[in-house]
């Protein structure tokens, strides 16, 4: 596990809140691994408190790692949600 990267499961049967990790910078190939490892584990993964642009939420869903290189049948989409 990445050091700083804290995992807490979810009380549903599936997700995990991920924090200790900035998704507006770039991420280092091992993190890469170890959240695409995490996302196939717990299918929903909540990353709370980040603070991303929308040239950062651009940036991260066009990276090689984004949910475009599963064979998905639609075109991800990304929203902006707020509390």
């Amino acid at each position: 596990m990445i050091m700083g990267l804290q995992i807490d499961n979810t009380s549903c049967s599936f997700g995990a809140s991920i924090t200790g990790v900035d998704l507006a910078q770039d991420l280092s190939n091992d993190l890469i691994a170890e959240l695409r490892g995490l996302w196939v584990q717990h299918k929903v993964l909540a990353f709370p408190e980040q603070r991303m642009s929308n040239a950062d939420l651009e940036r991260y869903s066009s990276k090689e790692y984004s949910v475009r290189n599963l064979k998905c049948t639609k075109e991800p989409v990304i929203k902006s949600l707020k509390n």
